[in-house]
């Protein structure tokens, strides 16, 4: 039960119940914000590895997106919430962090933003190729910053 994984999830809800007390399940909204990265590197490889090209039909990218993020969402339903498991989780953490653990909070911060940055920059350096060697100035600007 002690996971980063789990202690993702345990302080996405618990930060959820404070920011928005009218939530009525704080539990799922976490479920979808832990899917985000877990979708985007996803969408890194299959980026990194077909290639989405400008030139494609928005409905390609659509239902790529579609069948990739509905397994995940899927399989991370099982993990945390299904058969009472957010409430065990819930309640095994809050036993526990006492003292949260500021090491896995960070290693939790640099997934996400890790898995972001890859992505657009994969989204940018795709974009890029397309356009005949031509660097664009957004490229320019964002590979300062990865």
């Amino acid at each position: 039960m002690n996971n980063v994984y789990y202690y993702a999830f345990y302080i996405l809800t618990k930060f959820f119940t404070r920011i928005n007390k009218n939530d009525k399940d704080p539990a799922f909204t976490s479920l979808m914000i832990l899917s985000t990265p877990t979708f985007l590197n996803l969408l890194s490889i299959i980026i990194a590895f077909n290639g989405i090209s400008n030139h494609e039909s928005q409905s390609r990218v659509s239902i790529i997106s579609f069948f990739t993020v509905l397994p995940i969402v899927g399989i991370n339903y099982l993990i945390l919430i299904f058969n009472k498991k957010r409430e065990k989780i819930i309640s095994f953490f809050d036993e526990q962090d006492k003292n949260p653990n500021y090491l896995k909070v960070a290693i939790i911060s640099f997934y996400f933003i890790l898995s972001f940055t890859l992505c657009i920059h994969l989204a940018i350096k795709n974009s890029v190729k397309e356009q005949n060697g031509k660097t664009s100035s957004m490229y320019k600007t964002f590979s300062k910053f990865t």
